[in-house]
């Protein structure tokens, strides 16, 4: 029985030190002096202990970066040049790291955007913000 409560806790504790992504906030910004324009703004963050890659798996090609993505409500669209999906290379514990996507709105359009940040380790994690 002993071992076996040992066991669970090593497991317990393992567990909790996996990667773990998680979009921290959102946000959207008029875009001043340009009409019917806003700026998504994410902030993600990694919760486990470990980095969500370590550096031999970055070094050896392993393990994709880690990638931040938006995908936007019917009625708007990315501004040009801006991509949906942006690589954010690999958080470390408790890093932050902010994505901006700058967004055109047909007027009297709103929604929701979905902001959303993968990782080959530590997961997915996706969150909903009001535009328009």
């Amino acid at each position: 029985e002993d071992w076996i409560r040992r066991e669970g806790l090593f497991n317990l504790f393992l567990a909790k030190s996996l990667p773990q992504v998680k979009v921290l906030s959102t946000a959207v910004k008029p875009v001043k002096k340009e009409a019917d324009t806003f700026e998504i703004v994410a902030v993600f963050t990694n919760e486990g202990y470990l980095p969500t890659a370590l550096k031999m798996a970055d070094r050896v090609k392993i393990v994709r970066p880690d990638a931040a993505a938006v995908r936007l409500p019917a009625g708007a669209e990315l501004a040009p040049g801006v991509r949906a999906r942006q690589d954010i290379g690999f958080l470390r514990q408790n890093e932050r790291k902010e994505v901006r996507w700058k967004v055109k709105v047909k007027p009297g359009t709103s929604g929701e955007a979905e902001v959303t940040i993968s990782s080959t380790r530590g997961g997915l994690a996706k969150a909903s913000v009001k535009i328009g």
